[in-house]
């Protein structure tokens, strides 16, 4: 339907579409392969009271309104019969005559003459100096008596309606009336979403405009002074579906919002049919716009209901509609994650949190975007100093939201887009509480402004914007037409000399309240302490964690790769100290400036109401635990006894290694407890001695990989390397038939099978690290020391029979005693590379290990030697690299040396004999600038 209406004829049946005065009508026939045939027809020999308009409200007369009213609630919606008796040469006006379907009204179906007889309109003057028509004489008759009743317009008492053509104050109104339903009539219908209306208030009536809520229908624009005209496809079919069910009906409207150019946003519903935004959907007329839905009074869910029916139909818009792949889970996520209770773990900023759910709390973190939200510009200060809002926003959300549970709505996915990765957004309430409108409220925020066409928006969009509104009107934040704060903090930990400065305020109180601001490890923290104004590196005592991964800032460089379990500590550290209100006890300075101490964090689930004081322990509560016992009953630490010799907390610490040793769990899964405690009796004799005391190990090895800068991997010769011929041919018969895939990734220092690229094998390896980015895994294969960067697809686990402990890995890390081989990227380092791989690789090799080996993990230094004809050692690998310049020793090895010339030279001294040997060597080298001396000595002074 994209035609113009055409003309009734001059005579017929038709229905009145609409009634534009008490003495004339819009007739309608009926739709045939277009829109239905109209004319505007006025009656004959009457006239009523004019009504107001927008432009000129002041010329509505008296009982104007109620005329067209009586004539409204007698025809609207009825088939009756016209006749146009004559059109006017001026203005081309249709002039006739109306009748009802028998009977009528009491009898009487002329409608002019029921209207005169009521009173509703005035009978004109006979026209010249004819003789009245014998129609008019009865008219003027009914008058007559009109008058004498004081009927209708004759009526002394009537007055003129209070009715106004604008709403001065939108918000206002809405505000007054939002959420009850009020009596209406339906004006004007300019399209199947915009609709005019009077609201029927008790000593008012109000025109307004209105949107439906919840759709988006065709539009269609015709006839607009300097409008170009815009008629979508079904626009035409949508208006008429809604003007002949709703113009001039009496409905109630349910205000629920109000967009940017002041429309109201309404629902529509009539007693007869309905809400007739669900029969538009219904009808395939119109969409859901899913931000709007829930404004809908009741809810959503029959929309949405009456949106997929027609889908499924194929209706009108929905025509070419072909359901999605997985059209359940949107965008790809599935539904459970869409709306559900979450823990809020981090502040990521002012406009976004991270969390997790609340039924998995140790899942993966979730960046959530609120939802037409825009936060505060960010500082650009520095560390020290912040301005503006966004510091108190973020601090707002910390105090509010950080370890509770709050509720998450997904509202849409904001896919990737000009350098941003895709954003979820959603609404996110803790209890009643809207945490986007608070921080609006607070003028901490801002509702974001979105374009007319972009539909992706808050569901309380009104909500933000008239909260918005208010914080404008009381000059809130960033409303405010003062200066913007500012906030400045001093860095303690800046330098040694200044941690101490503050060292003796810091210890006057057992305990001061602080936030950590970041944590760079399990046991190192950035900590921000309000009452003094200060931000702290803090080191906990007692205890030392694995190192965590590192980014590298360089971009040349590589991240700066992890310890086993490093990880591990950090994200505990994350979950359960980071931004939390935390009391930290301070016990000393270190020599770079951080301050050594005990951190006291939240336990977790405690809230900081109701908490009991500890005796004793200034502001620290009973809500709160040492997080170092909580890491090292983790056991994602160890304990440092020197330190935790020293900590008033000793007992609780070394009891919590204990409890962690006993349960295996995090580092103790890869280490034994009992050789660590003899590891620690040997270091402590070796101090007893002097430290220079070792057991001389000689073993004959294969290196089986090469790394860069000088990283080997060695075989030891024995009969557990000759096993591993047959092992690997039972393992590689086993992993032909096809095994399970993992069905969550395996974590870091867990043992697996892995599938070589090269020759597209199976083999065990370990798992040294996952990366997010690529979702891939870098794994080292254990018995040959090579590395690989694996995708999920190319691991199984790893079978019991096949277990480390069933055959240990062959392949073990090491480095050459005392030296430093320059990498592949550094000057000489190829030549090195090549050189190594020349003189190792596929050889038999003696080595003498001299540090290491107490652990099968541990790294070891070697010295390395090709055997001689003799049996005896022959050429001494580490020297002949040293010796022609392909290695070199560090001023702090060489000075090791230098120290310790005049001590006693015993038989079990054989460190100081190779160094001696290196020393001498590596001086003769430098001075005949062989390999890395070319260019004369290169390292840095100490």
């Amino acid at each position: 339907m994209t035609s113009t209406p055409s003309a009734l004829p001059s005579s017929g049946r038709a229905i009145v579409k609409s009634v534009l005065s008490g003495d004339g009508v819009v007739l309608r026939g009926r739709p045939v392969n277009g829109p239905p045939p109209e004319r505007i027809l006025s009656f004959a020999n009457v006239v009523a009271p004019r009504l107001g308009t927008a432009s000129d409200p002041s010329k509505e007369e008296t009982g104007a309104f109620e005329s067209r009213e009586y004539l409204r609630k007698l025809l609207i919606g009825k088939e009756v019969s016209f006749k146009v008796e004559y059109t006017t040469t001026t203005n081309n006006r249709d002039f006739g005559s109306l009748t009802l379907a028998s009977p009528g009204v009491e009898g009487e179906t002329n409608v002019s003459r029921l209207l005169v007889k009521t009173g509703w309109v005035k009978v004109k003057s006979a026209e010249g100096k004819r003789a009245p028509s014998d129609e008019h004489a009865v008219l003027l008759a009914l008058e007559a008596a009109a008058q004498a009743g004081g009927l209708g317009i004759w009526n002394p008492r009537l007055v003129s309606r209070s009715a106004s053509f604008n709403v001065v104050d939108v918000r206002q109104f809405l505000e007054s009336h939002k959420g009850v339903p009020v009596p209406a009539i339906v004006d004007q219908v300019r399209d199947a979403n915009t609709i005019r209306l009077v609201l029927l208030l008790p000593q008012l009536h109000q025109y307004v405009n209105i949107n439906l809520t919840g759709i988006k229908a065709p539009v269609y624009r015709a006839n607009v002074p300097n409008v170009e005209d815009l008629i979508e496809p079904f626009s035409q079919e949508a208006k008429y579906f809604v003007e002949s069910r709703l113009l001039q009906r009496d409905v109630s409207v349910v205000l629920e919002g109000v967009n940017n150019n002041g429309v109201f946003i309404a629902s529509l519903i009539h007693k007869v049919g309905g809400s007739i935004a669900e029969a538009l959907v219904a009808e395939g007329y119109a969409s859901v716009v899913s931000w709007q839905a829930a404004m809908v009074t009741g809810g959503p869910e029959k929309l949405r209901a009456a949106e997929n029916l027609a889908k499924e139909k194929k209706l009108r818009i929905w025509k070419s509609f072909t359901k999605p792949a997985g059209a359940a889970a949107s965008n790809g996520k599935s539904s459970s994650l869409s709306d559900y209770s979450a823990i809020v773990t981090r502040i990521m900023g002012a406009d976004s949190i991270l969390v997790v759910p609340a039924a998995k709390p140790n899942s993966t973190e979730r960046r959530i975007f609120f939802s037409s939200l825009r936060a505060p510009p960010k500082s650009k200060e520095g560390e020290t100093v912040e301005s503006g809002y966004n510091h108190e926003a973020k601090e707002f959300l910390r105090q509010k939201l950080i370890g509770k549970t709050v509720h998450v709505v997904i509202d849409f996915v904001k896919p990737k887009e000009n350098g941003f990765d895709e954003r979820d957004c959603a609404t996110v309430t803790l209890g009643e509480l809207n945490i986007a409108e608070a921080l609006i409220s607070r003028g901490l925020a801002t509702a974001l402004k979105h374009r007319k066409d972009d539909d992706n928006r808050s569901p309380h969009y009104d909500a933000l914007t008239m909260a918005e509104e208010k914080a404008l009107k009381a000059l809130k934040g960033v409303h405010s037409d003062k200066e913007p704060p500012v906030y400045r903090f001093v860095d303690a930990s800046e330098s040694a000399t200044k941690a101490k400065s503050f060292l003796p305020a810091l210890q006057r109180n057992k305990t001061v309240h602080g936030v950590v601001e970041f944590a760079s490890s399990g046991s190192r923290f950035k900590v921000w302490l309000p009452q003094q104004n200060i931000k702290i590196t803090l080191v906990l005592s007692g205890v030392r964690t694995p190192k965590a991964p590192r980014a590298n800032t360089s971009a040349t460089a590589s991240a700066e790769k992890a310890e086993p379990f490093g990880l591990e500590a950090l994200e505990l550290a994350n979950r359960r100290a980071l931004q939390r209100d935390v009391d930290v006890s301070i016990e000393g300075v270190d020599k770079v400036g951080g301050y050594i101490g005990t951190l006291y964090v939240p336990l977790a689930g405690a809230s900081s109401s109701g908490a009991v004081a500890v005796p004793g322990a200034s502001s620290r509560t009973a809500s709160t635990e040492n997080f170092a016992v909580t890491l090292l009953d983790a056991g994602f630490a160890t304990i440092h006894d020197y330190s935790a010799a020293q900590s008033p907390q000793s007992s609780q610490l070394y009891a919590a290694e204990k409890r962690g040793q006993e349960k295996r769990a995090g580092i103790w899964s890869i280490r034994d407890p009992v050789e660590e405690a003899r590891a620690k009796e040997a270091e402590a004799a070796a101090a007893a001695t002097g430290g220079d005391e070792f057991q001389d190990i000689v073993k004959e090895v294969y290196v089986s990989e090469i790394g860069n800068g000088g990283e080997i991997h060695i075989q030891t010769v024995g009969p557990e390397l000759a096993r591993l011929e047959k092992f690997m041919s039972d393992f590689a018969q086993y992993y032909k038939t096809p095994q399970p895939a993992f069905v969550q990734g395996p974590k870091v220092n867990d043992f697996v099978a892995a599938k070589f690229t090269a020759d597209d094998q199976w083999y065990r390896a370990r798992i040294r690290e996952f990366q997010p980015d690529t979702k891939s895994y870098l794994v080292t294969f254990i018995d040959y020391g090579n590395s690989e960067v694996l995708s999920l697809a190319r691991l199984r686990a790893l079978a019991s029979q096949f277990s480390a402990t069933v055959l240990p890995a062959q392949a073990r890390e090491a480095r050459l005693a005392f030296l430093t081989v320059p990498k592949i990227s550094e000057e000489g380092g190829e030549a090195a590379y090549d050189r190594l791989r020349d003189d190792m690789e596929g050889r038999k090799l003696t080595a003498r290990f001299l540090s290491g080996g107490n652990r099968p993990t541990d790294l070891v230094q070697v010295v390395l030697s090709v055997p001689g004809d003799d049996g005896k050692g022959g050429e001494c690998l580490n020297l002949s690299f040293v010796a022609d310049g392909m290695a070199y020793l560090e001023r702090a090895v060489v000075k090791q040396h230098t120290d310790k010339a005049g001590l006693d030279n015993g038989p079990k001294n054989l460190k100081k004999e190779v160094l001696a040997a290196l020393v001498t060597a590596q001086e003769a080298a430098r001075k005949s600038r062989l390999g890395v001396w070319r260019y004369g000595d290169f390292r840095d002074d100490e």
